[in-house]
């Protein structure tokens, strides 16, 4: 079998510039200094840019490299502008060196949702280009908690956190089951200088690894099918052969497939109770719990980083060693602001009803800015809960669709062992070209007027589903390109699918807010299916036509009283996975037929 090593590929490496000390495989095929305007990207006061470069070459032998230099000699920020202009560069030069990746180890603070920077255009238009950008997700998880950097939580780049040598996530690492797409070992990290072998930490080292498996798979694709693999793909490779993180007993094993706030499936017949807790917590600080009269303790101690996530992780681990309860997951609320507090979602082993209560005693002595507040609600009722009837299908106001912040040039704090940016100087605003999406034209031959809009105020309504019920509709290229069903069900386990002919489309499921709550896709096409169980409410479904490129006719088909599939993994662990080059390349080649001229950019 013929191999790769990254050939004919480029990675750019937007850093400190490099340090002769450090050499590597790959040849340096450009450099230029944005921070000082010079053509020489050399650094030798700084070896964080060195050591990245030599991690991507070692994962990809055959790429080149391209320094783009956006930090002034020996500092430790970079400026805006310097880094909008090396993206700017790398948009425009993307074709000239065959640009795979582009690998980004900076970054600042911390978001829980996708999140705008004054980057996002230049990412956006990286990406229409098939250049894949690698981000570290940041080092500073005890401070932050769940999340990652703000350049990671940009829809057009790829969060990169980092586990430790032995597969583990690494302490430190900020990570985020929505927002990480994938793993790499960022600690103890192997580097080779002049003088020898030294380790590295930091999700810096983690994101260049992951940029040199790119270079190797885009070869490989480019080899295989004659195209790229736009970052969508390339992200659902790696996690669908990759080494999952997530062992098999974090995952219940109940018949019913609602997630809660940790991404876990509960049970069907068991009690949950949700603890709420706020306020600012110190070391001395008692938070009690009582369960069925038994009383149980945790004397808050607090150590460096979050004062509230540790004492969230206390009292979980004092309610998880109760011996009765099955699982206590953490829900962040208002995260990060003055008036945030979590809940925990407490599910019991059993099918009994329990009695829950809470206290908690404020021992701070000096008087605490913001007091502790603790309450307990049971959310969910034990086995014996009448199942109310199925409720007639509502008139309800849909989601708004959200809007997207005005990009703002932010004040960069540093992350340890990581360059972070300063907040850079005010440029004239770039007016933004929106690119207007063809109407749906009744006229045309290929199309029948639509009923089914592409978004949530214009979904078809298909009332409540009581019995097994099938609609027919069609999807062509992008004139109809999504198509949005509203529907009602009470309680029920319910298999939602795409029937399509081997046409590659997706199916999603939204809940009555338009969160999206499950989804399916297939590698070339075939069916599509959601397998769960469905709390009484309204719905959304959407069947999307992946690249807007197919005309198809589907059956979407609504399977009630259907035992649920207990999932191998939950989909917001999707991204906890360590990915394999030769899986992913071999995975090319053996599914090639039918992949040519629809599954890449």
């Amino acid at each position: 079998m013929k191999t790769y090593d990254g050939s004919n590929q480029t990675i750019v490496v937007i850093d400190t510039g490099y340090n002769n000390a450090y050499k590597y495989p790959g040849e340096i095929v450009y450099e230029y200094d944005f921070a000082d305007k010079d053509e020489s990207a050399a650094a030798y006061k700084n070896n964080h840019g060195s050591q990245v470069a030599q991690i991507a070459s070692k994962e990809a032998v055959g790429a080149d490299i391209i320094h783009l230099k956006v930090f002034g000699d020996g500092a430790w920020f970079a400026g805006g502008n310097d880094i909008q202009d090396a993206l700017q560069w790398t948009i425009d030069n993307a074709e000239k060196y065959n640009i795979s990746a582009v690998n980004m180890s900076l970054g600042y603070g911390n978001a829980t949702e996708t999140s705008d920077t004054f980057l996002k255009d230049e990412f956006a238009r990286l990406a229409d280009k098939g250049v894949l950008i690698t981000t570290a997700a940041g080092n500073s998880y005890q401070h932050y908690g769940e999340g990652v950097t703000h350049f990671s939580a940009d829809v057009n780049t790829i969060a990169v956190s980092a586990t430790d040598q032995n597969g583990d996530i690494a302490s430190w690492s900020q990570h985020d089951r929505k927002l990480t797409d994938i793993f790499a070992q960022g600690d103890n990290v192997a580097v080779d200088n002049v003088n020898g072998t030294h380790n590295v930490d930091g999700t810096s080292f983690a994101a260049p690894n992951i940029a040199g498996k790119i270079a190797v798979v885009q070869e490989a694709a480019e080899d295989i099918v004659g195209h790229k693999l736009s970052q969508e793909r390339m992200v659902d490779l790696m996690q669908m052969t990759g080494t999952s993180m997530i062992k098999s007993s974090e995952a219940a094993t109940g018949t019913e497939t609602d997630q809660n706030a940790d991404g876990q499936a509960l049970g069907a017949d068991s009690q949950i109770t949700q603890i709420k807790m706020s306020g600012a917590f110190y070391t001395g600080d008692v938070v009690s719990v009582n369960i069925d009269d038994t009383q149980y303790d945790t004397k808050v101690v607090i150590g460096g980083g979050s004062n509230f996530l540790q004492a969230l992780d206390q009292v979980s681990k004092t309610v998880m060693d109760t011996g009765g309860v099955d699982s206590v997951s953490i829900e962040h609320v208002n995260y990060g602001t003055a008036s945030w507090y979590a809940n925990l979602n407490v599910e019991f082993k059993d099918s009994n009803a329990h009695d829950v209560s809470i206290s908690a005693t404020d021992n701070t002595p000096w008087g605490n800015p913001t007091p502790i507040t603790v309450s307990a609600s049971t959310v969910r009722e034990a086995v014996g809960e009448v199942t109310p009837d199925p409720v007639e299908d509502p008139v309800s106001i849909p989601p708004e669709e959200p809007v997207a912040e005005e990009p703002v040039e932010e004040v960069v704090e540093e992350v340890a062992q990581e360059p972070v940016i300063e907040q850079p100087t005010t440029t004239e605003p770039v007016e933004e070209v929106v690119e207007e999406k063809p109407t749906v034209d009744a006229s045309d031959p290929r199309i029948a007027l639509d009923e089914a809009g592409d978004d949530f105020e214009t979904a078809k309504v298909l009332g409540v589903i009581k019995n097994d019920y099938v609609t027919q509709d069609h999807l062509v290229l992008d004139l109809d390109a999504e198509d949005t069903f509203r529907f009602t069900i009470g309680d029920q386990n319910v298999n939602i699918s795409v029937e399509t002919n081997n046409n590659d489309i997706d199916l999603e499921l939204y809940n009555s807010e338009g969160v999206m709550i499950d989804n399916d896709w297939n590698w070339g096409g075939g069916d599509v299916n959601i397998d769960r169980f469905l709390f009484e409410g309204q719905y959304y479904a959407k069947v999307v036509n992946f690249d807007h490129d197919q005309e198809a006719e589907y059956n979407l088909r609504f399977d009630l009283n259907r035992e649920p599939a207990a999932p191998e993994v939950e989909q917001d662990y999707a991204g906890y996975v360590i990915p394999d080059t030769q899986k992913m390349v071999d995975f090319i080649g053996q599914k090639y037929d039918g992949w040519d001229g629809w599954l890449f950019v």
